[in-house]
């Protein structure tokens, strides 16, 4: 029984270190995750901002994503739910009235929602899965 203590305070002690190098790595800014934090958390770049946007209204979140061409939605803060804020929410969440839009951008003034661009579609969805089927078996003639 005391070999299985021994190495559970080994694990203990290896996760311990492994969560103690992943914040080292995350404070300083010479590496990858330092660096997104950095530049999400820090001031001198884009920042969150969360803004009401009547127009929007009635959108599905999938053509909010297309409409900000300078910021990056990312949630919605629901009034229906009082103020939750929901990262990432389905493509067809529909926003209603109250809901504001979570972005990420350069500064508060700097983005607005723009018109819808319109999509056109070259291929019917059946010719798009068969496009997409030749696709893969090319490809996998290449593997062989």
């Amino acid at each position: 029984m005391s070999c299985m203590c021994h190495a559970l305070l080994n694990l203990h002690a290896i996760l311990i270190f492994q969560l103690l190098l992943f914040f080292v790595s995350t404070i300083q800014s010479n590496f990858f995750f330092g660096q997104i934090w950095e530049d999400i958390l820090g001031f001198e770049n884009a920042e969150f901002y969360i803004k009401r946007w009547p127009r929007l209204d009635g959108l599905r979140f999938q053509d909010v994503l297309i409409s900000f061409p300078e910021a990056i939605p990312c949630g919605v803060k629901v009034a229906a739910e009082g103020g939750k804020i929901n990262l990432n929410p389905d493509d067809n969440y529909v926003l209603k009235e109250g809901d504001e839009v979570l972005v990420i951008a350069e500064d508060d003034d700097t983005y607005a929602p723009g018109p819808l661009p319109e999509v056109i579609l070259l291929f019917s969805p059946s010719e798009q899965k068969v496009a997409f089927s030749l696709m893969i078996f090319k490809f996998k003639i290449l593997l062989n």
